[in-house]
C-alpha cells in the first residue's frame, strides 16, 4: 500500500446538462463518488450514450482496490463496488461501455497482472479474468461499439518489452493474447482504437530502432489476424507520447512529440485502412517545446489534435484540426490558441 499523502476523495466529474447551445450549458453540483476521507486516484469514466449512464471508476489508494460506480443520466448515484480483490496491488483502471448493450469492460493493473471484468447495464460484475502474465505494463482499451469487442493491449518484458493484445468478446470472455512485436528490440507504451465501421483495431507503440523510438503501427482485423507493421515516424530523433484515433472510413490518425534538433515538436501522420502511411506534418510551430497531444476524429472522419506548448512566457494550449482525406489535398488549418 502507498503512504497516504492527504485525504482526498473522488467527485463526479459535475453532470453536463443538457442545453440548446454552448453558452446555455449548465453543471450540477459536484458530488462526491469515493468515501470521505479515502485517498482515491486515477479516475475513468466512460458514458453508455444511449441511456446517459456513466461508470465512473477509480482505485483507492489505501487498499490498492479498484472501486466501481454508476452515475445515472439526472445525476443520482448506485452504490461503490470493488471490482480487484484485497491484498493485491491493483491500480491503473481503464474502462468503456458499449452503448449498445450497456456493458461496461473494466480492466487494471493488478502487481504487474493486466486483469479484467465485465458488469452488465446494473452494475453486476462478472468473473474477474487475468490477460497478462506476471509483469505487464502500459494498459489500454478500445470497444468496438457495434460488437462489443473490446481490444485490450499492454507491454510485457520477454528478453525485449513486447507488446501484446487480446481480444475480449461481448460475453466478456478472453481469447488469445497475441504478440505483436518482435523479442529483438524494445517495444513500449502501446495505445489503440477501433474503427467502428469495420471492428478493425489500430495498435500503436514506440519501438527502439537501435539509437532512437519510433512509432510503429499494426493493424488486427475484427477476426484477430494481425497485419503488417508499418513505421509512421523518421528516424534521427526520438518520437514519444502516441496517440491515435480513427475514423469509419478506416483512416487512422496518429500523433505523436518528437524532438526537431532544437524543441520538442507535435507531428501528426494518417495511415489507410491497407496501411499505407501519408507524409508526416509537423502541427506545433518551432520556437517552444510543445508535448501531450491528443486527437479525436468526429463522425465525419475530421480529426482534431490539442497539444500543450510554451509560447516563451507561458505554457499554452494548442488546437490544430486536421482534415478527412489527404489524397484529396487536404492539409492541417491553422493553429489555434484556446
Amino acid at each position: 500500500m502507498r503512504a497516504k499523502v492527504g485525504a482526498l476523495s473522488l467527485v463526479a466529474a459535475f453532470l453536463l446538462t443538457a442545453a440548446p447551445s454552448l453558452a446555455a450549458t449548465e453543471w450540477t453540483t459536484p458530488l462526491n463518488l469515493s468515501a470521505s476521507g479515502s485517498l482515491a486516484t486515477s479516475p475513468v469514466v466512460a458514458t453508455d450514450s444511449s441511456t446517459g449512464v456513466s461508470t465512473a471508476v477509480w482505485e483507492d489508494g489505501d487498499t490498492d482496490v479498484i472501486q466501481e460506480v454508476q452515475v445515472g443520466a439526472n445525476g443520482s448515484t448506485g452504490t461503490v463496488h470493488n471490482l480487484s480483490a484485497s491484498g493485491g496491488f491493483s491500480q491503473s483502471p481503464q474502462v468503456v461501455v458499449s452503448s449498445s448493450t450497456g456493458v461496461a469492460t473494466v480492466a487494471w493493473n493488478n502487481g504487474g497482472v493486466i486483469q479484467e471484468v465485465q458488469l452488465n447495464a446494473n452494475g453486476s460484475a462478472g468473473t474477474v479474468h487475468n490477460l497478462s502474465g506476471a509483469t505487464a505494463q502500459g494498459l489500454a482499451l478500445a470497444l468496438d461499439p457495434n460488437t462489443g469487442v473490446v481490444t485490450a493491449v499492454w507491454y510485457q518484458p520477454v528478453t525485449y518489452y513486447v507488446v501484446q493484445e487480446v481480444q475480449i468478446t461481448a460475453n466478456g470472455t478472453p481469447g488469445t493474447v497475441q504478440t505483436l512485436t518482435a523479442n529483438t528490440a524494445n517495444a513500449v507504451d502501446p495505445q489503440v482504437a477501433v474503427n467502428p465501421g469495420t471492428g478493425v483495431a489500430i495498435v500503436i507503440w514506440q519501438h527502439n530502432d537501435g539509437s532512437e523510438y519510433i512509432i510503429q503501427e499494426a493493424q488486427i482485423s475484427a477476426a484477430g489476424t494481425v497485419g503488417a507493421t508499418h513505421s509512421v515516424s523518421a528516424t534521427g530523433e526520438g518520437a514519444q507520447a502516441a496517440q491515435v484515433a480513427v475514423s469509419s472510413s478506416g483512416v487512422a490518425t496518429v500523433v505523436w512529440q518528437r524532438n526537431n534538433g532544437s524543441n520538442e515538436i507535435i507531428q501528426e501522420v494518417q495511415v489507410s485502412a491497407s496501411g499505407i502511411v501519408a507524409a508526416t506534418e509537423n502541427l506545433s510551430a518551432p520556437g517552444g517545446d510543445a508535448m501531450t497531444a491528443q486527437v479525436a476524429v468526429n463522425g465525419s472522419g475530421v480529426a482534431t489534435v490539442v497539444w500543450g506548448r510554451s509560447n516563451g512566457s507561458h505554457e499554452v494550449i494548442e488546437t490544430g484540426p486536421g482534415c478527412r482525406q489527404r489524397s484529396a489535398g487536404c492539409s492541417p488549418r491553422s493553429v489555434l490558441g484556446v
